[in-house]
């Protein structure tokens, strides 16, 4: 109970009231809320905070939800609590930002001639962006989408049409044949995988695409450290990951942080590393996470 009225009390007093006391408040508030996380995870605890941020989340997006269902009644929305473990709750930026996402990724693979004819996107979640894909490609473009949730991909399916989808395990490899892909995007995948398996996934992916294919992922950078306390920063800097652990694994409770020297080691022995942004100096870039472009090596 202390740690529920606790909860709620921070959520709720430190996001409220003027724009000027949320200015003044918000380091603290990026403390507290980092040392209300820690009490949960200590106290074993995630499901209940889950929970409750669910809950949050339903409540603050909840007027302008409405308002988007009435003025696009004919949208295809994804079950409340699928949109807010895959991105957040929020129905107008589910659409909005994933169009614009979707856009950046052809735009930015394009600038290294990616023929975009065979498009891929792991960890497509309940397709945020994948389902503008179908219209911003050429008609004979085939786009498909792996998740590790089987409902999802089923919402997909019954929703999404023009889009291939499977269901894949948390684990490499996936069912799909070599060499099948120009472009390979994960946006917030490798940030829900822990260290030990993410250079399995890296090889898959570098099995999965064409000659010079490209991969655009991202990674739990700086940006993204403060939420960390010193022992487990300690830990991340000396072994070059740390994960917070989750009793379901790729959910989004589920966190890994990755120092950049320490993931591009591992990502060059299957990649070139054509681009690399910092998301903590890249802030409004795919949400503060750090963003690569790779290009598969022979």
């Amino acid at each position: 109970f202390f740690l529920f009225f606790f909860f709620f009390f921070c959520v709720f007093f430190f996001n409220t009231g003027s724009g000027q006391l949320r200015a003044a408040a918000q380091q603290r508030m990026i403390n507290l809320k980092r040392f209300v996380k820690n009490l949960f995870v200590q106290a074993g605890f995630l499901p209940v905070l889950d929970r409750l941020l669910y809950l949050r989340s339903k409540w603050s997006y909840g007027p302008d939800n409405r308002r988007f269902k009435q003025e696009h009644p004919d949208f295809p929305l994804p079950p409340d609590y699928y949109l807010y473990e895959t991105y957040k709750l929020n129905y107008r930026e589910y659409r909005e930002d994933g169009l614009q996402t979707a856009r950046e990724m052809l735009e930015w693979s394009a600038r290294y001639g990616c023929p975009q004819q065979q498009i891929l996107e792991w960890g497509c979640g309940v397709g945020r962006i994948i389902r503008h894909m179908p219209r911003l490609l050429q008609p004979q473009a085939a786009v498909t989408g792996v998740d590790i949730n089987p409902a999802m991909i089923e919402w997909n399916k019954s929703n999404l049409p023009g889009i291939t989808f499977y269901t894949i395990e948390y684990n490499p490899p996936t069912p799909l044949p070599a060499a099948s892909f120009d472009l390979i995007y994960a946006l917030s995948v490798f940030t829900h995988i822990e260290d030990g398996q993410q250079e399995g996934w890296l090889q898959e992916m570098h099995r999965l695409l064409k000659d010079d294919g490209l991969f655009l992922f991202t990674t739990h950078g700086q940006r993204f450290f403060e939420q960390l306390n010193r022992d487990e920063q300690q830990t991340l800097n000396q072994s070059g990951s740390y994960t917070i652990g989750y009793r379901e694994r790729g959910h989004r409770m589920m966190t890994t942080y990755n120092l950049p020297a320490a993931f591009r080691r591992k990502a060059e022995a299957y990649f070139t590393i054509l681009e690399f942004h910092d998301g903590a100096a890249n802030r409004n870039k795919v949400g503060g996470q750090d963003l690569w472009i790779a290009q598969k090596k022979a």
